[in-house]
């Protein structure tokens, strides 16, 4: 079997390996490898399980399994949905070869639940945009973005995203726009309600703005490995997005928004670290749900083969490096 019939193939037994790749990866870093570093940034949310756990063997294993049914939902996610332009079993791949380098070194962060319900937001969206008489998709889809955010404050531009992209997606009515907003304030309601009951509602908005300030745009902290790995992630984001802007123009419409969608995301999510400092690199989880789906949409359809296999080996290297 060639390299092209091997990245490119549609056979689920990819799925059934991933398990394997994964606990490898897992296994031999934690024990092998230096410990885990926690990530300690807290968001509005009380996740009181990482706090007190956070260096406890069972979370990191219970985090790795919660990277891996991640992985399987990008997959169930793209084959109901059509989001490609052709079936592939890539997205959830290459999510792990993006991201499992820094879960071996941070272990859990909020920022793998946030990653979570921005996933399950694509979801809505995609359906939202499939479905444009319904309105349950638009309120699911602000009640995830404003949990994400609820869970992770440096994913703020994300709320402004979210009225972009309904607006362009051909929900731009009155009712819909209302619908999105309620189900953002859904969100911060119910948070609201938890400090209010615990007696500590200001707290709720304190913790946010600490959370919200903490870091910096400083890239010092970053070792060479790290920022050669983001360099070859980024050039083949590039090749990804050029190659997306050409199909998305002979697509149909539906698809052709959820392309545009999946971009002005991968935008947002890039542009965050010029406007809001950062204070924990597990940001990579949620930044790897569009970069999985764009590059699984180049690798599984590219034609220039020496390129394709260029960008794929440097998918790997990037993946070696950030594990290091």
């Amino acid at each position: 079997m060639n390299v092209e019939r091997l990245i490119q193939t549609r056979s689920i037994h990819l799925l059934f390996l991933l398990p394997f790749i994964l606990a490898g990866i897992v296994l031999s870093r934690y024990y092998i490898g230096p410990p885990p570093v926690a990530c300690r940034e807290n968001g509005a949310l009380l996740l009181p399980f990482i706090e007190r756990h956070g260096d406890a063997p069972w979370l990191f294993f219970a985090g790795a399994l919660w990277l891996l049914l991640h992985a399987y939902l990008l997959f169930f996610i793209v084959d109901r949905q059509e989001i490609l332009a052709r079936a592939t079993v890539l997205p959830p791949l290459v999510y792990l070869l993006l991201t499992v380098g820094l879960y071996c070194r941070l272990g859990v962060s909020p920022y793998l639940l946030a990653a979570t319900a921005l996933v399950l937001s694509l979801h809505r969206l995609q359906q939202l945009i499939a479905r444009l008489h319904a309105l349950a998709p638009v309120f699911d889809f602000g009640l995830l973005i404003a949990l994400a955010v609820l869970l992770c404050p440096k994913l703020l531009l994300l709320l402004p995203w979210s009225l972009l992209v309904l607006l362009f997606s051909g929900r731009d009515a009155l009712r819909d726009i209302l619908v999105l907003l309620l189900g953002l304030l859904a969100a911060s309601a119910f948070v609201a309600a938890i400090y209010f009951l615990l007696d500590d509602l200001p707290g709720a908005l304190d913790r946010f703005q600490n959370a919200l300030h903490a870091g910096s745009r400083s890239i010092r902290g970053l070792s060479l490995a790290t920022l050669i790995a983001l360099s070859l992630v980024a050039a083949i984001t590039l090749v990804s997005i050029f190659r997306a802007r050409l199909r998305a123009s002979r697509g149909i419409v539906p698809r052709r928004r959820g392309v545009v969608a999946l971009l002005s995301l991968l935008f947002v999510l890039c542009l965050t670290p010029l406007l809001i400092p950062l204070h924990c690199r597990a940001y990579i989880f949620p930044l790897a749900v569009p970069l999985a789906y764009l590059h699984a949409g180049y690798f599984s359809s590219y034609r220039h083969r020496l390129l394709g296999r260029l960008l794929f080996l440097s998918l790997l290297l990037s993946s070696l490096l950030l594990l290091l």
